[in-house]
């Protein structure tokens, strides 16, 4: 298989790798420059899986930290969010973690900020926290 063309789609803020003008395997502009394609460089078939994996990975942990940048979340928030993107499990299995291994993602912490910041905004009893939480 041969990489045919290179192009950036209007408005997207992925490339599209042709290959043999048949296939279409969409990249971010890191995972492009990564990878080091060209057009008219030869992929085999593993090449191109390697390629869509670590599209994939890189989808992923944009959506764990975009969902990060606005709270913390849970590990199974998380979880359901990148699964709701439709990411493999793998990969989301990967990505949890390296959030881990990152300080990201921390249940304990997590829990602990959620309910000293329900009892300052919305107290409510320990039962109450415990079945909201």
């Amino acid at each position: 298989m041969r990489v045919t063309a290179i192009e950036r789609p209007p408005r997207k803020r992925r490339y599209d790798v042709r290959i043999d003008d048949a296939r279409v395997v969409p990249l971010s502009r890191e995972v492009l420059a990564a990878a080091n394609l060209r057009v008219g460089q030869e992929l085999d078939d593993s090449r191109v899986a390697e390629l869509e994996a670590a599209e994939a990975r890189h989808t992923a942990m944009t959506a764990a930290l975009r969902l990060l940048s606005y709270r913390q979340r849970s590990e199974r928030e998380m979880w359901d969010a990148l699964r709701s993107r439709r990411i493999p499990e793998a990969i989301a299995g990967e990505t949890l973690d390296r959030l881990r291994q990152l300080r990201l993602l921390d249940d304990q912490a997590f829990a602990e900020a959620w309910t000293e910041s329900r009892q300052r905004n919305s107290p409510r009893g320990r039962r109450m926290l415990l079945a909201e939480l």
